[in-house]
């Protein structure tokens, strides 16, 4: 016979369509794993933004004002410490998220 079918495999056509499948399903869930990743970042570096926020306040004298900058796992912190116009406390950290834009989180007395 010419042509037989009793072949065991795939032929270079099904192989072929399976690879693009493959490749078309790597490629839609690569957008999606690398936003995960750039989430895990900010909330890790958040999470470490309000950890150094309550460190500072809590080493800071009652009636002083702190200002400073602490540098931690290669991300660098601003914190401040001081009353507003009316008298009343606040404490706020500044730092880079994972996509290179500031943010600035602030607490008063009040909350």
């Amino acid at each position: 016979m010419l042509f037989n079918n009793s072949e065991s495999g795939f032929s270079l056509v099904e192989s072929i369509i399976s690879f693009s499948l493959i490749i078309m399903l790597v490629s839609s869930l690569l957008p999606l794993l690398q936003h995960l990743s750039q989430d895990l970042k900010n909330m890790k570096l958040k999470m470490d933004a309000y950890r150094i926020l309550y460190e500072q306040v809590e080493m800071m004298a009652l009636n002083s004002i702190y200002q400073g900058t602490v540098i931690e796992n290669q991300s660098e912190y601003g914190v401040q410490v001081d009353k507003d116009l009316n008298g009343d406390w606040f404490a706020c950290v500044k730092y880079m998220d994972a996509s290179n834009q500031n943010v600035r989180t602030c607490f008063n007395q009040n909350e």
